[in-house]
């Protein structure tokens, strides 16, 4: 308990707010998570439905309440944009060779067909 605090104070005084607040949201989903699958666990062996039923609202409402903070989370991360000229077929590439694991895990497929004359344009370089 005492390094959680350690770590908070550090945080909160040597930080902006723009590292603080990613922190801290990751912390409460965590707990979050552990809500919403310790109630699945006693969900699988609940017999009565009035019971069944109040598993299943603690469920929504902290999925619900994640999704809030992953809403705070992106509303934090606004900024200003750093607008660069950007080759869009190598753009496509490179999100697309991230991705392959996750989804080949899923067994979707990806079928690229890129054009060689599209033009170069202007996007934020920090959100790729």
């Amino acid at each position: 308990m005492e390094k959680k605090a350690v770590e908070s104070q550090r945080l909160v005084g040597s930080s902006s707010l723009e590292e603080f607040i990613p922190w801290m949201i990751y912390r409460v989903n965590m707990h979050l998570s552990s809500v919403v699958g310790y109630t699945e666990l006693l969900l699988s062996g609940a017999l009565e439905s009035e019971f069944r039923r109040e598993l299943e609202k603690i469920i929504k409402e902290a999925r619900q309440a994640s999704q809030v903070m992953k809403d705070l989370l992106d509303f934090a991360r606004r900024r200003r944009l750093k607008k660069e000229v950007v080759d869009l077929n190598k753009l496509i590439d490179s999100v697309i060779e991230g991705e392959t694991d996750r989804l080949s895990l899923s067994n979707i497929k990806v079928v690229k067909e890129l054009s060689s004359d599209l033009p170069l344009t202007l996007a934020d370089s920090g959100l790729y």
